[in-house]
């Protein structure tokens, strides 16, 4: 995979997001987030980002972002996630925490994958925030579909070999997941 833009970036680098919500929602597009993202498909990053939430993802512990750190953890999938088999584990870097929003009107997200292990076990204000937060999740949005991974993919061979299912996935390949 070539990116032609090296910059990360945590807001968007794209104002017209919008004109988004149409492929989506109503001709049964897809959206995959990755890392930062995942941000933007979740609710309430920043009021920038606020015109995209496709997912009813509230993110857990936001303002620790910074100091959360990067390396290597363990997920342990859902039961009954629609994306099939995970890799045991990815590389995380700063990515956002997800707990279900229960927003009006919206569909619950479905768990794929949650945080088994921790990467800050000394920092005393983020010690112990990532296990058992969800990592993966997964939604529909209309006719469409999101998928957002607070982990990164491409930084492992097993991560880049699950991308193409969770791309598959959004674009309506496999199960589909309940609207009620």
């Amino acid at each position: 995979l070539t990116c032609k833009d090296p910059n990360s970036y945590v807001t968007t680098n794209e104002p017209n997001h919008h004109l988004w919500f149409p492929y989506i929602e109503n001709l049964g597009g897809g959206y995959v987030g990755l890392g930062a993202g995942a941000y933007l498909g979740a609710r309430g990053y920043n009021t920038g980002t606020r015109v995209l939430e496709l997912v009813d993802a509230a993110l857990v512990n936001r303002p620790g972002w910074k100091i959360r750190g990067e390396g290597e953890v363990t997920l342990a999938p859902a039961a009954g996630q629609p994306m099939g088999e995970l890799p045991a584990s990815l590389w995380f870097s700063k990515g956002p925490l997800f707990a279900q929003a229960r927003g009006k009107g919206r569909v619950p997200y479905t768990p794929v994958a949650s945080f088994v292990t921790d990467l800050n076990e000394t920092h005393k204000r983020q010690k112990g925030v990532m296990p058992g937060t969800d990592a993966i999740v997964c939604a529909k949005f209309g006719q469409g579909r999101a998928a957002l991974f607070s982990v990164l993919l491409h930084h492992s061979e097993a991560g880049v070999a699950f991308l193409p299912k969770a791309i598959r996935w959004a674009a309506g390949e496999g199960e589909a997941l309940s609207t009620a």
